[in-house]
């Protein structure tokens, strides 16, 4: 009976443990939290231009944990509403790493100062300016232009994310800014008066 006690014991302290891995704890300390209840709430401006003018408006977008599932060995957190444009709306974190840019390479959770992608990845980027990771890509060719980039602080995510599209004299594009990041009940993080 003593065995049996001790391994239910055992068991549960596992599974307690292996869960709290599960979009807690470690995640909290990367520059990608993620985790049940969490939810990124930013200002949008959307821009547009074309032969007929120009058009500005705002809107407040949000962006949810949804749904975590473990899949091949990657943990798979399914966001709803919107996407981060970095790692989409399915971000999968293995191993330490996240899939970045719809699958083109991984990053570490908190890469170091000099991380650099594969060399077969060219339109990418991956750097700081001071605590904050700067994440970006670009496709271009001719008269066409796509960009899309993000910078996130450690513990809270993407504070800022942006997307264009370009081909003169049409322009279309984006620009987020995190208003508050919210973990269940609390509100881990809101913007500054200024910007």
């Amino acid at each position: 009976m003593k065995k049996s006690s001790l391994f239910a014991t055992t068991l549960v302290i596992t599974i307690t443990l292996g869960c709290s891995k599960l979009g807690g704890n470690y995640l909290d300390e990367t520059y990608f939290p993620l985790g049940e209840n969490y939810e990124w709430v930013y200002e949008r401006m959307n821009h547009l231009t074309d032969e007929d003018g120009e058009y500005t408006d705002f809107d407040t977008v949000r962006i949810k944990v949804a749904s975590i599932e473990d899949s091949s060995g990657w943990t798979v957190f399914k966001l709803e509403d919107t996407a981060f444009v970095d790692v989409g709306e399915e971000v999968m974190i293995g191993d330490n790493r996240v899939l970045v840019f719809g699958g083109v390479d991984t990053i570490p959770l908190v890469p170091p100062e000099d991380f650099k992608l594969k060399e077969s990845v060219t339109g990418y980027g991956v750097g700081y300016r001071g605590d904050t990771l700067m994440l970006s890509h670009y496709v271009g060719g001719g008269y066409v232009l796509m960009v899309y980039s993000s910078e996130r602080l450690k513990g809270v995510g993407v504070i800022r994310q942006e997307g264009e599209f370009r081909s003169p004299p049409y322009y279309e594009g984006y620009i987020d800014w995190l208003l508050y990041f919210v973990k269940g009940e609390d509100t881990v993080y809101k913007c500054p008066e200024s910007r």
